[in-house]
């Protein structure tokens, strides 16, 4: 089962919470508030997956969270059309995500919900 937390890494953040050369990757990312795939543990780190990305940086600056329902990159379907989850950012006064996609290599501004999405097998 694929685990979840939202990244709570700031530009506050101390370098010492990321492994050695990762803090200034994270920080460009900016992984703030943004859900990320949390993989194996790495000595005094765990491995994070954002889209494509990887990063080892603290567990104190990660959330878990439970439900997630797509990834960053997944093929979706919005509004019947194809499209592609962009971001996943956590709402935190709602306590879910919201998704981003892209449609025929335009951005949709507008935040989505798992309920405005489906599977896409592309």
């Amino acid at each position: 089962m694929v685990q979840y937390a939202v990244c709570m890494w700031s530009n506050l953040a101390s370098s010492d919470d990321a492994a050695p050369g990762d803090a200034a990757r994270i920080t460009r990312a900016n992984l703030h508030g943004r859900v990320v795939v949390v993989g194996d543990v790495v000595g005094r780190y765990v491995a994070i997956r954002y889209g494509d990305a990887d990063f080892i940086i603290s567990a104190t600056q990660l959330t878990p969270i439970e439900h997630v329902a797509f990834d960053v990159g997944e093929p979706v379907l919005y509004k019947g059309a194809p499209a592609t989850v962009r971001d996943v950012l956590w709402h935190f006064k709602d306590a879910r995500p919201n998704y981003y996609v892209a449609q025929a290599d335009r951005k949709i501004s507008k935040r989505l919900s798992d309920t405005d999405l489906e599977r896409y097998g592309g």
